[in-house]
């Protein structure tokens, strides 16, 4: 074959090549090849026809030259996301991948299963800048400072915030208690006498506190003048001169810290013992004769603290009945008072205004053994209104965050009550919190940024509030009236079950539900579906008239169920069903 012929060969080959690309042109996309050094490329990237296509879409590619381009078919292959796949056609250094339809076609697969879109830029964090002075809340500085007058009248307003007594030890409207407890120590010690005095009266009454305050104020501090004492002090016999007086030895104890009765004379013992040694003391009449020996010139005083829970110990290990053992400790104590051998003066404090008639039966046997009770009645709304006031002075006796009309309204509620000064010092409290909140929401709302002056105080809204959180959910009258006739009626059908079995407090809502529709048929009454029953449950339980716990099953199984049992007081439950007829049925 000549040279011309060869070369018209290779010209149609060519132009057959163009015509099939530029019919293609249409259903196909540019790859580009990648801008590298010329360097020789020993193989043939191809493509392997479909399998369903008839027509052959192999192409040869020659050499790839710099910023060259290779036409590639794109039959059934569609664009992801709008964007162009640009795989690179410059082969490794190792391997060359072999570029065909299926391969092509299980990598958009995969691209299109792992498409997520492109997280965004995060944002800088944000610089939180120091308030200037300018741009700071408008909050009275009065209020919330720590040497405001709101925190030192919160301050003195603590239940242990001390003794407020005056130059003598007397305590605000405690005058005649005063009198009565410091005219029988004066007594009795003057006289080298044995007695005993029991005082006595509802919590809150300042019964503690006015004691405590007299044993501070008329006796002082000294050293023995025997080695073998502690906790010695000096008691002055004659107001006239100052010289006379006498040593005595005084301890506090709070009965609460024991947990067997038994201990308390070994206790007493080493509050006075000075001297460290292996004896100890079980009883009375060892205690007896440790203070027999310093009788002549020494006098105990022993101050016991919730004397009543002295009856409340068990005395397993004695094997004797517990109430019993603690009715003869407590008796030998009173006893061991009454004693002409030594001067011991017991000082009892308790709560219970019958723990002579109950426990010492046996004193009543002869009138000398009997203890000197003193009575701390519950404070009026007048003695209350005067602490209150007595307090307030000593942090501003010319200005008071308190209405007057205020402190009174609280004094009457709580003298009503109970005559507890600690539940009013809470209430006052608690108002001055309350006043403090509302200060500091009123100023993040106000716009102006004018300081202001006027310093805001307790008023009876402040008072009634906290007495209406105080009081919420917690009265069974109050929970009753807001319940419908249907949670009424399920209500009355627990309370009857629980009167009924008074050995199984609680039980599963299943039996509860079984036991209500048998009392309703009963009464001829339509009861409630199972769903309908549930509801009420849970209504009553959310107005805390029911309580419902975990439990478990008491077979094999241990599954778990829903226990019911109700929390309301049943008398005052039986006062609020008797108006309505229909639920007096019930009761």
């Amino acid at each position: 074959m000549s040279i011309a012929s060869r070369l018209r060969t290779k010209r149609s080959v060519h132009q057959d090549e163009l015509m099939r690309n530029d019919n293609d042109e249409n259903n196909s996309f540019v790859v580009s090849s990648t801008p590298s050094k010329k360097r020789k490329i020993s193989s043939i990237a191809s493509i392997t026809p479909d399998k369903e296509s008839n027509e052959s879409t192999a192409i040869y590619t020659p050499f790839l030259k710099k910023n060259t381009t290779m036409k590639l078919p794109l039959q059934n292959i569609t664009p992801i996301n709008n964007r162009i796949l640009s795989p690179p056609l410059t082969p490794q250094s190792s391997t060359i991948k072999h570029l065909t339809r299926k391969n092509l076609q299980n990598e958009i697969k995969n691209l299109n299963d792992n498409d997520q879109p492109i997280p965004a830029t995060p944002e800088k964090p944000k610089k939180f800048k120091l308030l200037n002075q300018k741009d700071k809340l408008n909050v009275p500085t009065f209020v919330l400072n720590k040497d405001s007058i709101y925190s030192k009248t919160k301050a003195i307003l603590q239940r242990s915030s001390g003794l407020w007594a005056d130059d003598i030890g007397v305590l605000p409207t405690r005058n005649v208690e005063y009198t009565q407890i410091s005219s029988f120590l004066r007594t009795n010690i003057v006289n080298n006498k044995s007695n005993s005095l029991y005082i006595t009266g509802p919590p809150g009454t300042g019964k503690t506190a006015q004691l405590n305050s007299i044993l501070n104020h008329q006796f002082i501090p000294t050293t023995s003048p025997h080695n073998d004492l502690k906790n010695i002090y000096k008691f002055n016999t004659n107001p006239d001169d100052e010289n006379e007086f006498k040593y005595v030895a005084m301890s506090t104890i709070n009965c609460i810290s024991f947990n067997d009765p038994s201990s308390i004379f070994n206790r007493i013992y080493n509050e006075f013992n000075k001297v460290q040694d292996v004896r100890s003391v079980h009883s009375m009449h060892d205690l007896q004769t440790f203070m027999e020996s310093h009788s002549k010139d020494t006098a105990f005083i022993i101050f016991l603290d919730e004397l009543d829970n002295l009856t409340n110990m068990n005395q397993a290990s004695k094997g004797s009945n517990s109430h019993a053992f603690s009715t003869k400790i407590l008796f030998e104590l009173f006893l061991l008072a009454k004693q002409p051998s030594i001067n011991f003066i017991l000082l009892g404090v308790s709560n219970s205004l019958d723990m002579t008639d109950r426990f010492l039966t046996r004193l009543n046997l002869k009138t000398d053994l009997l203890p000197k009770t003193i009575n701390f009645y519950p404070y009026n709304a007048e003695q209350l209104f005067e602490i209150i006031m007595n307090r307030l002075s000593i942090v501003d006796a010319k200005e008071s965050i308190f209405n007057p009309m205020a402190i009174r309204f609280a004094a009457k509620k709580i003298s009503s009550n109970s005559g507890d000064l600690r539940k009013l010092f809470d209430i006052l409290r608690n108002s001055i919190e309350l006043l403090e909140l509302e200060t500091l929401a009123q100023s993040r709302m106000s716009n102006s940024k004018e300081a202001n002056t006027t310093k805001p105080i307790v008023s009876l809204q402040h008072i009634a509030k906290v007495f209406t959180n105080l009081n919420s959910n917690k009265s069974t009258r109050s929970k009753i009236n807001k319940l419908n006739m249907q949670q009424k009626l399920v209500l009355c059908a627990l309370m009857h079950r629980e009167n009924t079995d008074i050995f199984q407090s609680h039980c599963t809502i299943d039996d509860s539900f079984q036991y209500y529709i048998k009392l309703m048929n009963r009464q001829e009454i339509s009861p409630l579906k199972r769903s309908e029953y549930l509801e009420i449950c849970n209504a009553l339980e959310s107005n805390s008239s029911i309580e419902i716990i975990d439990g478990r099953s008491s077979g094999k199984l241990k599954t778990r169920i829903k226990l019911i049992r109700c929390r309301i007081d049943n008398k005052e439950f039986i006062d609020e069903m008797s108006k309505f007829d229909i639920l007096k049925r019930f009761l």
